[in-house]
């Protein structure tokens, strides 16, 4: 369909121009008025050339009089038909596609067509993306036809990491993320199928912490909004998007969710909505030490600010990792001979090094918690601040790091005040019942099975932290990073580990930030490299630290306000494309990758799972009286 015209109006160069908008001269509108986002066509050709193709995408709209200094009370006798004059509708296009690619301008006078939903591939380049087997279904364009993203801008090929942005409520953020979660599966699953060197990310993990509520508890579960109004235009209508992506609406398959224990209670799980299918999740001291995770403890910012405590603290996990190592050395030495013993009977080299421990542990004939003692290795919370009480060891301490025993005693004060900030809910006493039969071995029921496949476990693994303290919140999330990252340096699988946080800006604040948030530097800057891709979420990208935001190969924003808009981390949104954000509806999003001219404003359809405590479909009807009685 024909709009307009090249316009000579304004410059026009190889890689923009604006397209004067045909208006009927009676009605004085457009024929077809055109809107931010559309996508046009035109084809031209000069002597030297063959004809060229040229596609590019609306950014910016205006109009006024097609008359040079018109003034007030000229446009008044327009307006009431006592003159006459043209209004000129002008439309700015930033060209996405030349083929052949020459860098000429097309001439002044040009037609201009509309793109069709069936062209939409050629506007922004997705033909060679489906033939390498790189396309990733994102969401619906303006005209009807689907937006892709290159996986290699996601995988780590040429960049990794995504970031989504905007205002809580509206930008459904989380929704979104749980949306590319299930695209990227999915679609590896379909594409491994033509392609054997994708089959890894069929077989990708994904992590997601629950940061509000119970909300992402019920993944595995139908959203009501789809199962109550199945006949519905609504629903039909995102039947139909997930079709056109080459999606099935349905809910994960494979989700396990770990839950903190209550306080106090260590044994009973701390939920209220999702009171089945979870798991209680945390990390014993041969864990802590193992990932180093004593720092995650601590205040962050005091961390950064008191160098005092900063080296009492990197003393302290420096001489518990040196115990941990003197007793795997003699676990090591001694396992070979209680096997010879009968004590048990499997391949002990298959275990990590924290598994030979706990199995030398069980099997030594010692008790447990008093081998621990005698090695310098606190088993409990209680234990590790009693260690700090000690003189002898403190005084040992001191001398060895050249530390004021002031200092160790106001590292004992701060882990006490930390035990009350939930710290000690997530600190779990040795289990060594993983050792009850001696030819099986199976890990602590508190270990997060996230890399596992097995009884539906492994694909999808949702941390609940909703219900912990700060300090708690942090400690986990930290805890989970180290471990993904020192199982992913380790093994070395090509397996991606996709990662999603909300709040990022929370965890890795753009001041600040200490351990943790350098923890998220380092995954943000060799992640990729590792096939770790995180996925943060935040109101306001601009809080987020800059190294981290900064590595993000694909960036999605959601309804935000104008002032954050304002901040240098938009600027990559072209023409009116920041003030369209600020007026974007749920459901619409818009979406940029370094392969793409012109983000892409999308829409997506309403998850088919559920993502609120209060809009799943229970797995189980609950029965009338009459049916309870009868």
């Amino acid at each position: 369909m024909r709009i307009g015209n090249v316009s000579g109006l304004k410059p026009v160069t190889p890689y923009e121009f604006w397209v004067r908008v045909e208006i009927e001269e009676e009605s004085r509108l457009p024929r077809r008025m055109i809107q931010i986002d559309d996508m046009v066509k035109l084809s031209f050709n000069y002597e030297r050339f063959k004809e060229i193709k040229a596609y590019g995408v609306v950014v910016e709209i205006e109009t006024c009089w097609d008359r040079e200094g018109m003034r007030g009370f000229e446009e008044a006798l327009v307006t009431s038909n006592k003159s006459f004059a043209l209004p000129i509708y002008l439309a700015k296009v930033i060209v996405t596609r030349l083929e052949p690619f020459i860098s000429v301008p097309p001439p002044v006078g040009t037609p201009v067509y509309l793109v069709e939903e069936n062209e939409t591939d050629e506007v922004y380049g997705f033909g060679p993306l489906k033939e390498k087997k790189r396309a990733l279904p994102v969401g619906i364009l303006l005209n009807g036809g689907v937006a892709y993203l290159d996986l290699a801008y996601i995988l780590g090929d040429n960049g990794a990491h995504i970031n989504i942005s905007g205002v809580s409520g509206v930008a459904a953020k989380t929704s979104y993320a749980t949306f590319l979660l299930y695209s990227l599966l999915e679609t590896g699953k379909k594409l491994s199928r033509e392609d054997a060197s994708l089959r890894s990310l069929a077989n990708s993990r994904a992590i997601i912490f629950n940061v509000k509520g119970e909300g992402l508890l019920f993944l595995d579960e139908w959203n009501t909004e789809w199962k109550n109004n199945e006949k519905t235009e609504r629903v039909k209508e995102w039947k139909s998007m997930f079709e056109k992506m080459g999606l099935e609406a349905k809910p994960f398959e494979k989700v396990s969710y770990y839950v903190p224990s209550m306080k106090g209670d260590e044994k009973k799980p701390d939920v209220y909505y999702r009171t089945y299918g979870v798991k209680i999740f945390g990390w014993d001291i041969l864990d802590i030490i193992r990932l180093d995770l004593l720092e995650l403890m601590f205040d962050p910012e005091e961390l950064s600010k008191n160098v005092n405590i900063q080296l009492a603290v990197s003393a302290l996990s420096d001489t518990l990792w040196n115990n941990y190592k003197s007793l795997l050395d003699e676990a090591e030495e001694e396992l070979p001979r209680l096997r010879d013993e009968g004590r048990y009977d499997f391949d002990m080299e298959s275990l990590r090094d924290d598994d030979k421990i706990r199995l030398y542990l069980m099997v030594s004939g010692r008790e447990p918690s008093d081998l621990l003692r005698e090695k310098g290795i606190p088993p409990t919370f209680e234990d590790l601040i009693s260690l700090l009480r000690d003189e002898e060891f403190r005084a040992r301490l001191s001398a060895e790091e050249e530390l004021e025993d002031k200092t160790i005693k106001a590292m004992a004060r701060r882990l006490r005040a930390a035990r009350k900030l939930d710290i000690d809910r997530v600190w779990k006493r040795l289990d060594l019942s993983c050792f009850g039969v001696l030819n099986e071995y199976k890990p602590p029921e508190y270990r997060l099975n996230w890399d596992n496949s097995e009884d539906g476990c492994g694909m999808i693994t949702v941390i609940d932290i909703a219900k912990l303290r700060y300090r708690a919140q942090t400690f986990v999330v930290g805890a989970v990073l180290k471990e993904v990252l020192h199982s992913k340096e380790s093994a070395l699988r090509p397996e991606p580990v996709f990662i999603f946080l909300d709040e990022l800006n929370k965890y890795a604040p753009r001041m600040g930030g200490g351990p943790l948030g350098a923890i998220f530097r380092d995954i943000a800057e060799r992640g990729r490299s590792f096939k770790i891709i995180m996925i943060g979420a935040e109101q306001t990208a601009s809080e987020v630290d800059y190294r981290v935001i900064t590595q993000a190969s694909t960036v999605v924003v959601g309804h935000q306000k104008v002032a954050e808009l304002k901040k240098d981390e938009y600027a990559h949104l072209i023409g009116a494309q920041r003030e369209k954000a600020s007026t974007l509806l749920q459901g619409e999003l818009i979406v940029d990758q370094p392969f793409l001219r012109v983000p892409m404003t999308i829409r997506f359809p309403m998850t088919p799972w559920a993502t609120r405590e209060d809009s799943h479909q229970p797995r189980n009807s609950i029965p009338s009286l009459k049916e309870f009685f009868s």
